[in-house]
């Protein structure tokens, strides 16, 4: 019998079954500060690449910038290696969504919206965060998507409070997003850190 036949039918996957539950794990002060550390490190990197990318570096050029400044502060790249990743960023240009490798072929182009995500692993924590970042001059419909993306996000931040739920924070974050015609990608999701 075959794995649709198995789900069609209702049968078990008994190596799901051996699997355990994962839990929210609840952090000390001394956890949450450390966390907070790798947090730093990595929004001082996406700082950084936001500050010093132009026209015609390539997206492997801030790979490499990314990796030696993590590095420099004492932490690892979180992604580097992590199923194979050769980066230590991942980023895409304009139309992708997430996840892209870096290439000394993707050239950064006046226009492009340029979308950066970062991991440093710190003292046995990791701090993970990306950006998007206009590169000079974008088209007014990538402006308007830019500054409503980032509308969406503090729409979820204003959520997070005792005895609100991660579903709370999703809503107000697609709320704010289908007001202005755009959608979530709903095949990739938010994860946790620590």
């Amino acid at each position: 019998m075959n794995i649709l036949s198995n789900l069609l039918s209702g049968a078990t996957n008994p190596s799901r079954a051996k699997k355990k539950r994962r839990r929210i794990e609840i952090k000390s002060e001394r956890e949450i500060e450390i966390m907070r550390q790798a947090a730093t490190i990595v929004a001082t990197v996406l700082k950084e690449i936001s500050e010093m990318v132009e026209p015609g570096m390539s997206t492997a050029d801030l790979d490499a910038y990314a990796e030696k400044r993590i590095r420099q502060m004492g932490a690892t790249p979180s992604f580097k290696g992590y199923y194979g990743f050769p980066g230590s960023i991942c980023t895409c240009l304009n139309h992708e969504v997430v996840h892209g490798i870096p290439s000394p072929k993707k050239v950064i182009c006046s226009g492009d919206v340029l979308k950066v995500d970062t991991g440093a692993f710190y003292q046995g924590f990791h701090g993970d965060s990306c950006i998007t970042i206009p590169i000079e001059e974008v088209k007014p419909e990538a402006s308007q998507l830019i500054r409503v993306a980032n509308e969406s996000l503090y729409k979820g931040i204003e959520q997070v409070k005792a005895g609100k739920y991660l579903l709370d924070i999703a809503g107000a974050i697609e709320d704010h997003a289908q007001t202005y015609g755009y959608s979530i990608v709903e095949d990739y999701t938010g994860h946790g850190v620590g």
